[in-house]
């Protein structure tokens, strides 16, 4: 279970038939965020013992998956508010656009009150709020780019 963004644009264009949109078309489809599980924030580092390519496959028993602290500064995880800070969960993106090929595309609306993405759920983000957003992502998966993908 994850979120999906769109490029908001094409929902803005009056459609012919309903639902003639594939939102998995990757130049609409910009990409999916999902829960990755424990991350330590100061060492840049997923607890997930197998790496962050094992993150959404279960390979093992979760009891077996994580670790208990960070492999590297052997802090424990924290269940409070959001931060950037310790050993906290985070999420994941997978890409399903290029992601500077994105960022440059949509420079030119790093300061407008416009709302260019929509979530799954109808949320519309501004283009530094998506960028905002993807704060809480720091595992991005690029594997998927140019597919088509849920």
């Amino acid at each position: 279970m994850g979120t999906n963004f769109y490029i908001k644009a094409i929902f803005d264009k009056p459609l012919k038939k309903p639902m003639s949109i594939d939102l998995e078309d990757p130049s609409i489809h910009i990409g999916k965020r999902s829960a990755a599980g424990p991350y330590c924030w100061d060492c840049g580092i997923t607890l997930c013992k197998k790496g962050e390519d094992s993150i959404h496959y279960e390979n093992s028993g979760l009891e077996d998956k994580w670790h208990e602290g960070c492999p590297i500064c052997l802090k424990k995880h924290m269940e409070d508010a959001i931060s950037s800070k310790g050993v906290r969960h985070c999420c994941s993106f997978t890409w399903a656009q290029e992601p500077e090929e994105f960022r440059r595309k949509m420079t030119q609306y790093l300061y407008s009150k416009k709302w260019i993405v929509i979530d799954e759920n109808g949320v519309r983000y501004t283009f530094r709020q998506f960028l905002k957003e993807l704060d809480f992502c720091p595992i991005q998966f690029i594997n998927s780019v140019g597919t088509y993908f849920s």
